[in-house]
């Protein structure tokens, strides 16, 4: 599924989004992916700006799902390097600070300083 997500998106303009909602909602199940699994699954699409659209998805689900504390703590053990999902030309602590202020997600970089 993540491997066609661009292809999809021409067909389908909110794939991306569904996939995310998906997908947050798998590793929001007990027992399930771990959220570290997203390290080496979006790499594919970093440099559209695809990867990003999709954890922050992800992460919006989770929260939704589980609250603030709960996704901070995941956050926190999958060692996941947030700017790593952001375009090269995008990839500066001020633009994932940008990102996660628009989204709501602000919290999520506060706690990993």
């Amino acid at each position: 599924m993540l491997e066609s997500v661009e292809d999809l998106d021409l067909d389908i303009p909110l794939a991306s989004k569904y996939v995310a909602l998906f997908i947050g909602n798998v590793i929001a199940e007990e027992n399930s992916i771990p959220l570290s699994f997203l390290g080496g699954a979006l790499d594919h699409l970093v440099e559209s700006g695809k990867a990003s659209q999709i954890v922050v998805g992800i992460l919006k689900t989770l929260v939704s799902l589980k609250g603030e504390e709960p996704v901070v703590e995941m956050c926190k053990n999958s060692q996941l390097e947030f700017l790593k999902f952001l375009p090269e030309d995008k990839r500066t602590a001020d633009e994932l600070k940008k990102l996660l202020e628009e989204k709501q997600l602000l919290f999520l970089l506060e706690t990993k300083q």
